[in-house]
């Protein structure tokens, strides 16, 4: 359907069915791909997007238009248009919680500035944890430090909470604000400069 209109973007079609994928290599400006199936919406297009990142069919900054049916599985429901851009990697570190989080910014250069500005919807960026920070560390809905090491206290804090932390991210602190909307992703321990996927 996309195809028909001959748009000057490329055209990529995913698909868990190898008799589909060889139709789809017929179709003018299409790539087809091969995706594994799966029943929640959101894996779906984290599937889809880890793939043509890997493929290198897209790059950082990148806008791409993602339409699907809900429910999954079924021809002709395509009801959903969704809109992302591939995000930006402002930063990359070591990480042992592997979650996500999409938040503000709360820039810190002293534990008092911490404690005082922190809260559990925001991402802590620090140089240095020590034990001065433990209160804000504690508060945060994720952490990002300059310094190495996943036994300091902020490692050691994120894994007992559960919540994202990234070490040893070098210059993060001259990349971020107060307020800078910023993607922490502890799976591949990287940091994106807004919403990423």
């Amino acid at each position: 359907m996309v195809s028909k209109y001959r748009p000057p973007c490329p055209i990529i079609a995913m698909t868990p069915s190898l008799s589909t994928w060889r139709q789809l290599s017929l179709i003018w400006g299409v790539t087809p791909c091969i995706c594994p199936i799966t029943t929640e919406l959101e894996k779906l297009v984290e599937n889809a997007i880890s793939l043509i990142k890997r493929e290198s069919l897209v790059e950082s900054g990148d806008n791409i238009v993602i339409t699907s049916g809900v429910p999954l599985g079924e021809p002709g429901s395509t009801n959903m248009l969704n809109v992302l851009r591939i995000g930006n990697v402002i930063g990359k570190g070591m990480s042992l919680v592997r979650k996500r989080l999409t938040a503000p910014v709360c820039r810190a250069e002293s534990p008092e500035e911490a404690i005082a500005k922190i809260s559990e919807d925001k991402i802590l960026v620090i140089k240095k944890s020590t034990k001065e920070y433990i209160p804000a560390l504690e508060a945060a809905g994720a952490i990002i430090t300059e310094e190495n090491g996943l036994t300091s206290h902020a490692g050691v804090i994120s894994l007992n909470r559960g919540v994202p932390c990234i070490t040893g991210v070098s210059g993060i602190m001259d990349q971020v604000e107060d307020g800078m909307i910023i993607t922490v992703d502890g799976i591949p321990g990287l940091v994106y400069m807004g919403r990423a996927y």
